[in-house]
């Protein structure tokens, strides 16, 4: 709370245009709130079709808090970083889901295109990595077209919960787990 309002005094200063938090469970975002005398303008968490976290989405709608989704297709370039340090880590291959390689044929898009368009079109912001020219444009490339609510259904029903998460911090041994603020 008491960084919160240090961000909060950043912004009334006008040193910061928007402030919000990264990575925070519900009961953390329920805290906040109830201290906070700014409101939050964003929450950016985990979010991919297999991971899509709809209980905290829900509770961001319900209190006007707007998402942004790191890894909206599951940190598919974590699987080299991971083994490079070691870590055995299973990162999920959405691209090659058969709901997502039939979508792709059916509109003419990429998988990432069709994730990418999965998660705008419920409303939240993505923010996909990518160094590649090419795919960079074609992750723009996601507002010329629009999912069927068949097709919506069916991503949604691609979800696997907590399971999926891919980005844990895990990888810090010693420092994430027992911390009382780790969220996850």
């Amino acid at each position: 709370e008491a960084i919160w309002k240090a961000m909060e005094a950043q912004q009334q200063e006008g040193k910061a245009k928007a402030i919000g938090v990264s990575n925070f469970n519900q009961s953390q975002l329920e805290r906040l709130i109830c201290t906070a005398s700014s409101p939050l303008d964003c929450l950016q968490i985990e979010l991919h079709a297999y991971f899509q976290q709809n209980s905290l989405v829900q509770f961001c709608r319900d209190n006007e808090i707007p998402i942004c989704a790191y890894s909206p297709l599951a940190s598919r370039g974590s699987a080299k970083l991971f083994d490079a340090a070691g870590i055995s880590k299973e990162v999920p291959d959405l691209f090659n889901n058969p709901v997502v390689v039939e979508m792709t044929e059916k509109y003419s898009k990429t998988a990432a295109q069709v994730l990418l368009r999965h998660i705008v079109q419920k409303g939240i912001a993505v923010i996909p990595k990518s160094t590649n020219p090419g795919r960079m444009r074609e992750n723009i490339e996601i507002f010329d077209f629009e999912l069927s609510e068949d097709d919506m259904a069916a991503l949604n029903a691609l979800d696997q919960g907590e399971s999926a998460r891919v980005i844990d911090f895990g990888f810090f041994k010693g420092l994430a787990e027992g911390h009382p603020e780790y969220p996850f």
